[in-house]
């Protein structure tokens, strides 16, 4: 199921209801395509994060087998982000984007582009890291400033008033000559 940006919209509100507040006690990459952080708030909770061209975001209990040797990725996660606390969960606009905010410094953004998608860790507008360096024509370098992709610009209906949005349908519904 490809997410749209209503959908990663109530993602964010219900994630940040659930983990805001957690502590990132363990960060596992137990495949290429998928990170996940045990958080503890008075409960264990594992926050489950895929790449794949079907990407996913969501609380599990499903454990996976990690790989004896983490990654570099992972690594790095574990460095910046091991005991930091998520002071939030954000989405810029209604893009395909969801942000989690740790230790009021670092942002983990989980692009959720379809084949496009991946998780770049940035702190201060810069990247830290990404789980893939390169996306289409867009480059993840460590030391590199992010540059979110391109806004879609859409219309936002939850902060529509009536008028606005019926006008706008009218526009759309026009025939064609």
């Amino acid at each position: 199921m490809h997410l749209d940006g209503l959908t990663i919209a109530a993602l964010a509100a219900e994630l940040h209801r659930s983990i805001v507040g957690s502590r990132i006690q363990k960060i596992y990459h137990p495949r290429p395509s998928v990170v996940t952080l045990e958080l503890w708030a008075g409960q264990e909770q594992l926050l489950l994060i895929e790449t794949e061209e079907d990407p996913r975001i969501h609380l599990t209990q499903q454990r996976f087998v990690n790989p004896p040797q983490p990654s570099a990725f992972c690594m790095l996660l574990r460095k910046y982000l091991r005991n930091g606390v998520i002071s939030g969960v954000g989405q810029p606009g209604l893009e395909r984007i969801l942000d989690l905010y740790i230790r009021e410094e670092y942002i983990l953004r989980t692009e959720l582009l379809g084949k496009q998608t991946n998780i770049v860790l940035v702190r201060n507008g810069t990247i830290l890291g990404a789980i893939k360096s390169t996306v289409g024509q867009r480059s993840f370098r460590p030391g590199e400033v992010y540059q979110a992709p391109p806004a879609q610009e859409k219309l936002d209906p939850r902060t529509m008033t009536q008028e606005e949005f019926f006008a706008r349908l009218s526009v759309l519904s026009a025939p064609f000559p």
